[in-house]
């Protein structure tokens, strides 16, 4: 990892400028959240204006590393950065003290004006907020699948110069709206880290990565790929790797190349019925940029040649200052917009291993656009298109007291009855099944759920309330009133409030993202935390007018919402508030389903609540007089 680390300057300056809005005209404000927004009078047509853009930086706007950029369906440009600083610019042109630092943030372009995303409230990083464990995400390819954006990360835990990638992770945004619905972790081999690259191709996800050397700067490399469907990013056990005329297989290191000995870097995006490649062939400091052309995601891939060259040094913004130590490196292409010549725009990053190039040149390090022109690419003939499936986490399933399983804002309908005790429902993670629970621990899976256990037949101190699925939807837990959990699947035990003396029974659990903890809450809102779930608040010991009836955590895990019985909402670490159920409610708040940028509440009778950004008008729930008791 190469750059300024959180808090301390490494001996060499390598990715340390943070581009801002000085200078630049119609800085204004942003929605809260987002960051400053700076407009040019119309958008940049050449790599200069793009650049001129980013010579002005501030305390307040930091651009970092440039790891890819990603057109957006309605128009807009996506530029996701790593390491990102934010310092100002002094009047000799040196970098004035640093002021913040994060892992990751973004520009997003709309015409002439350019919207830093970051979190300037602590941790300034807007693609994922960093663990509590003090990693970080680091991020890399990013590719858009219908109304979602996904952008790849390495988890990277900071004990020595460079990091040591310790995980793998993707963050899912929706769209328009470019709100975080989701961090959950993928497959992980700390010597094949899949992700620097990313494409969206006929219903599949493409990872790109490559076999990492141990020499000094000698990252010309195998390029390799690995594919997930889609919709189950988060199953570990639904990747699968190519490996040459073996086809698709399980095992990442069983795995072959695509691209033999001539990348140092994987950034592929869409292009001409096919898919290009641009990269630095031989070293991250070499000068010379390839291009690939492959009909396919995985192949076979072609060279078109050299497509440009990059400076060295690059030229300084101080007069008279030449770098002493620098290069070039990290380039990632953005072909559907069109620059000088009718070249495409082709980001690079320029960083130092001597930390006074970065001083005296207070804009000199981080990213740089030119145009290039790629050579026409054999022909191919048109990609069949395979339209997204939906968002998972757009069907509202609630299950009603006998079992019966409706999607209350769209999706999949069970009407079966399987048990006269319900208590409890979570969907699959394809939003296409669930699973119910009943009071005895009984488990039935509609839809395409898959059963994995129950304590059905088993002598409980105490009955079930709830369940939670498992991120990978290959597990799910049960909870009982005393605290008691029950693991089946994948799913993993960390603990539970059995032993504990309770003031009030136990009504529900939320996992974390990550599927590695769990907080369970009472009815009178106390909060028990475990495994990696944090502690962040509680209603325990506060005065309540009504109980507490459902928990749910946020996209990020950093934080958890709670409803009451009468709909009222508490929030908690990173939930924001939006909102209740209209007073005074009608029927019981039964539960809280997070979404992207918001919420829905549920009441007994069915109906659901939009508050936030969840889309669509509130919904009459059913006629019939069967409570639900349960949502997802």
């Amino acid at each position: 990892m190469l750059g300024i680390r959180a808090g301390r300057v490494r001996f060499f300056a390598i990715v340390v400028v943070a581009l801002g809005a000085i200078g630049l005209p119609g800085v204004a404000p942003a929605p809260a959240a987002a960051g400053p927004t700076g407009c040019l009078a119309a958008p940049p047509t050449t790599s200069s204006g793009f650049q001129a853009f980013g010579a002005g930086r501030s305390a307040d706007w930091g651009v970092g590393d440039l790891m890819s950029m990603v057109p957006l369906p309605d128009g807009r440009n996506l530029f996701v950065f790593g390491d990102t600083v934010y310092a100002p610019v002094n009047a000799d042109g040196s970098r004035g003290p640093i002021s913040g630092f994060g892992s990751n943030s973004a520009w997003v372009q709309s015409g002439g004006c350019f919207t830093l995303l970051d979190s300037p409230n602590g941790n300034r990083s807007w693609i994922a907020p960093p663990p509590d464990d003090g990693t970080v995400y680091w991020p890399g390819g990013a590719a858009v699948a219908g109304n979602r954006l996904h952008v790849f990360l390495t988890r990277i835990r900071m004990d020595n110069m460079w990091g040591t990638p310790v995980g793998s992770a993707v963050a899912t945004y929706e769209l328009p709206s470019l709100e975080l619905a989701r961090v959950v972790d993928v497959p992980f081999h700390p010597q094949r880290i899949f992700g620097s690259g990313a494409v969206y191709d006929a219903g599949y996800l493409y990872a790109y990565g490559s076999h990492l050397e141990e020499c000094f700067l000698c990252f010309s490399a195998d390029m390799y790929v690995a594919r997930v469907r889609e919709d189950l990013v988060m199953v570990p056990d639904a990747w699968e790797y190519h490996a040459g005329g073996a086809g698709w297989v399980a095992d990442p290191m069983a795995s072959a190349p695509v691209v033999a000995a001539a990348v140092s870097n994987t950034n592929v995006t869409p292009w001409r019925n096919g898919f290009l490649l641009v990269t630095k062939p031989v070293s991250i400091v070499g000068p010379e940029v390839d291009a690939w052309w492959a009909p396919n995601p995985h192949g076979p891939w072609q060279r078109l040649g050299t497509v440009t060259s990059l400076p060295i040094p690059p030229p300084s913004f101080v007069g008279g200052y030449t770098y002493k130590q620098s290069f070039t490196y990290s380039v990632t292409l953005l072909p559907t917009t069109a620059v000088e010549g009718g070249g495409m725009l082709l980001g690079y990053n320029v960083g130092s291993f001597l930390e006074a190039d970065g001083v005296v040149d207070g804009r000199g390090l981080g990213p740089r656009f030119v145009s290039v022109h790629i050579p026409l690419p054999p022909a191919a003939p048109p990609r069949a298109s395979v339209a997204p499936a939906a968002a998972p986490w757009e069907p509202i399933i609630a299950a009603d007291v006998t079992g019966r399983v409706r999607a209350v804002s769209g999706g999949v309908s069970y009407a079966a009855s399987h048990t006269a005790q319900a208590v409890g429902v979570a969907r699959t993670v394809s939003g296409r099944g669930s699973w119910v629970v009943a009071k005895d621990g009984g488990v039935f899976s509609v839809g395409d759920a898959q059963f994995y256990g129950s304590t059905g037949g088993m002598k409980l101190n105490q009955p079930v309330v709830g369940l939670a699925a498992t991120p990978s939807g290959r597990g799910y837990w049960l909870v009982a009133a005393d605290g008691g959990i029950f693991s089946f699947g994948d799913a993993r035990f960390y603990g539970s409030a059995g032993s504990i003396r309770l003031n009030k029974p136990i009504l529900g659990m939320a996992p974390t993202p990550t599927g590695r903890g769990y907080w369970l809450v009472a009815s009178d809102g106390g909060v028990f935390a475990f495994g990696d779930a944090t502690f962040r608040g509680s209603m325990g010991g506060a005065p309540l007018n009504w109980p507490i009836t459902g928990i749910a955590s946020t996209p990020s895990g950093r934080g958890y919402y709670m409803v009451g019985l009468d709909g009222g909402v508490f929030t908690f670490g990173d939930a924001r508030y939006h909102g209740t159920i209209p007073w005074p409610p009608s029927h019981a708040a039964v539960g809280i389903s997070v979404v992207p940028g918001g919420y829905r509440l549920i009441d007994a009778a069915g109906r659901v609540f939009n508050r936030g950004a969840a889309t669509g008008p509130d919904m009459v729930g059913s006629p019939s007089w069967i409570p639900i008791v349960g949502v997802a």
